[in-house]
């Protein structure tokens, strides 16, 4: 009997060992057998195939991009139930589209949806499957081998193959999904991209420091000996994705590394090629398919709305074997033997406070000129907003590590959604619309003057006879205890307290908000990339009278011609000091978008928090003078005062008490009019 038990606890732990090596370290036993490679999705030439009974079909692809992250939740949360990709496939169906993007791994939920949804569909949903590199395995090193980016890349490559093919169990990732991958997915996946964001810096020392690398020769895949140190890298990484799914799966899917235009496959003219930094290159046409590799290649671009036409930057020698080309991308589809795809593309919504242009318009816009130039495919960047997305321009400004709290209507990266997310305060949707039926939980009241807040806005509810909707109405806010001004230069108005903040609101326009100069956020962040001045040299006082637009700091790429430059006699700088955008009034029943009602004897606003100069407002904590702490460090405030005035009222500040508000619980899905806009262009397509 003991020796059976010991041959039975024997057995399990080898089959448990067993199991922990396949499905966990991904060991399989290559018995090197003669058998048929499928190709669910190949390439030949320029086109991208979908294998059908027959024969294969071309294939174009109109996709956009899905994201892990739910509202408030983080993408590395994971929230998002099944039942929510389930409703939201259906949708992105609905809407024309054919294939999703996921830029990384994602949850087994994610996976299992698709499943779900497509099993028993006519008509699936398709998978784009990317590869991300984070932020912190970009550091370098002498060995490129021993770079963390390419050992990351080569270990998820593998865990995606098993992934989509049901097999494989991930324990705790930081970054990415993780637990068990157990349904397959691999008849609806169409590739794999390698990459999403890449870092330049990293890329020109991989290619001008490091030795340059020799000719890559693998079974599936070669390089060309035009190729970088890069290009062979990427190479090397192809192989191990196409050698492991080939020998373990007897399947291959067409690959592809995340290009961008700055480092698309053009010598650009030397004078140009400083001004827009362009040092990189990079082309898929420098790693060639070998025989065994069945399906393919193809190139992949994520579009950034340029501020100059590449084109006539480009040297002319790399123009000759192109003579008939007059657009830049015509030119890029034309200098690739393989099918070009546009990863993505997208613009801000008019939820962004800044936003230029129509979401809808710009975005049917470039699809229409992608479409006209010849790409296999375009995807939309992205399906929802992404509440955790930063930028240069604002993320010196407030708690990093709580911007997914709140939604930020000054950061126009988390407004790319096809749907938005709208937060609830308690069980209220808030609107300015002028009327107090959604004012009447959770608000903080003080005299005529009412407070309250949600996860995007500051509001306020003004009551005062002696306000009329047709004369100019004057709100000041003092929150910062230090700083400020009585008399500020704008205005002919005196108040009681040294305000920070001046919002003037016009009869039936846009109300303009005004900042004391000392406080002006960005002048402390970015004055030296705007006129070359160190702000700390020379600063305003703390009760300075001048008063000035609220500002936001705007990348403006100016392209000179070597004449010009020679004649300059200043240095040029790409960044410029822009106003804010103003408030939006409540007209033409716009009032989900409206930022001020006013009629006589009240007035409703809401303001960006921001534009406030907020920190993290959900504590509510406000910037500190940035002269006393040299940049942006925050300060905790239980109240602040508010003030109203016009030509007949004398300006008394109300004392209005904050506290810390909870994280958020509930937000309201909507439909943005892109949607539609897509919905109508796909649609209209053969």
């Amino acid at each position: 009997m003991k020796r059976f038990l010991i041959l039975m606890v024997s057995l399990l732990l080898i089959i448990a060992f067993g199991y922990y090596l396949y499905y966990v370290e991904g060991y399989y036993i290559d018995f090197e057998k003669e058998s048929a490679i499928s190709t669910p999705f190949y390439i030949e030439k320029d086109v991208i195939y979908h294998q059908q009974e027959e024969a294969g079909k071309p294939f174009v692809i109109r996709g956009v991009e899905v994201d892990s992250s739910y509202g408030p939740k983080r993408g590395t949360d994971f929230s998002i139930e099944e039942q929510t990709w389930l409703r939201w496939f259906e949708m992105i169906q609905q809407m024309g589209a054919n294939t999703i993007r996921a830029s990384k791994v994602y949850d087994p939920q994610f996976y299992h949806a698709l499943y779900q949804y497509n099993k028993d569909q006519e008509q699936p949903l398709y998978l784009l499957q990317g590869m991300q590199v984070m932020t912190d395995e970009v550091e370098t090193n002498k060995n490129k081998e021993n770079l963390a980016f390419y050992q990351t890349l080569t270990e998820t490559g593998r865990n995606l193959v098993d992934i989509i093919h049901g097999r494989k169990v991930m324990l705790a990732n930081e970054h990415e999904g993780s637990g068990v991958y157990r349904y397959d997915v691999s008849p609806w996946v169409i590739g794999f991209v390698i990459g999403d964001e890449w870092n330049q810096d990293l890329l020109a020392y991989i290619d001008q420091t490091l030795d340059p690398s020799a000719a890559f020769n693998g079974n599936y895949v070669t390089t060309t000996s035009e190729a970088t140190t890069f290009e062979v890298m990427m190479a090397e990484i192809i192989e191990d994705i196409v050698v492991y799914e080939s020998r373990k799966y007897d399947t291959q899917r067409p690959v592809s590394v995340n290009s961008a235009l700055i480092m698309d496959p053009f010598k650009y003219q030397e004078i140009y090629a400083r001004q827009v930094g362009k040092y990189n290159t990079f082309t898929i046409d420098h790693i060639k398919p070998t025989a065994e590799m069945k399906a393919g290649l193809f190139a992949s671009y994520a579009y950034e709305e340029l501020e100059y036409e590449p084109l006539p930057l480009i040297a002319t020698e790399e123009k000759i074997a192109y003579p008939d080309v007059s657009d830049y991308f015509d030119l890029l589809y034309q200098a690739h033997e393989v099918p070009v795809v546009i990863t993505s593309v997208g613009y801000p919504s008019a939820s962004y406070f800044n936003h230029e242009g129509k979401q809808e318009t710009q975005i049917i816009d470039h699809l229409k000129r992608f479409d006209a130039v010849g790409f296999n495919g375009v995807v939309i960047r992205s399906w929802q907003d992404v509440w955790d997305r930063r930028t240069l321009e604002t993320s010196y400004a407030v708690d990093l590590q709580q911007i997914n709290d709140w939604h930020d209507p000054l950061t126009s990266t988390q407004h790319f959604g096809l749907i938005g997310f709208k937060p609830y305060r308690d069980q209220v949707l808030m609107s300015v619309d002028g009327e107090k039926d959604d004012w009447q939980d959770g608000q903080e009241t003080t005299e005529n003057v009412s407070m309250t807040r949600d996860h995007a806005y500051l509001y306020l509810w003004l009551e005062d006879r002696d306000l009329h909707a047709e004369e100019p109405i004057y709100i000041a806010f003092d929150l910062h205890p230090e700083l400020g001004s009585k008399n500020p230069d704008v205005f002919d108005l005196t108040f009681d307290r040294e305000m920070d903040f001046f919002i003037k609101v016009e009869p039936n326009q846009e109300a303009s908000i005004y900042v004391q100069d000392r406080y002006q956020g960005v002048r402390q962040h970015f004055l030296e990339r705007v006129t070359g001045e160190n702000p700390y040299i020379h600063y305003p006082n703390k009760d300075s009278n001048t008063f000035e637009p609220v500002n936001y700091v705007k990348h403006k790429q100016e392209i000179f011609t070597e004449e010009e430059m020679n004649e300059l006699e200043t240095r040029v700088y790409q960044y410029s000091f822009e106003p804010m955008s103003r408030l939006t009034p409540s007209m033409n029943n716009q009032a989900q978008e409206a930022d001020v009602a006013i009629d006589d004897g009240r007035i409703e606003i809401r303001v960006p928090y921001q534009l406030l100069n907020l920190y993290d407002p959900l504590k509510f904590t406000i910037h500190d003078d940035y002269y006393q702490h040299y940049g942006v460090e925050p300060f905790q405030i239980d109240h602040f005062y508010v003030s109203v005035a016009n030509r007949h009222k004398t300006a008394i500040s109300v004392k209005i008490p904050v506290q810390p508000i909870e994280e958020l619980e509930r937000v309201e899905e909507y439909i943005k009019p892109a949607y539609h806009a897509v919905q109508t262009y796909w649609e209209g397509e053969d």
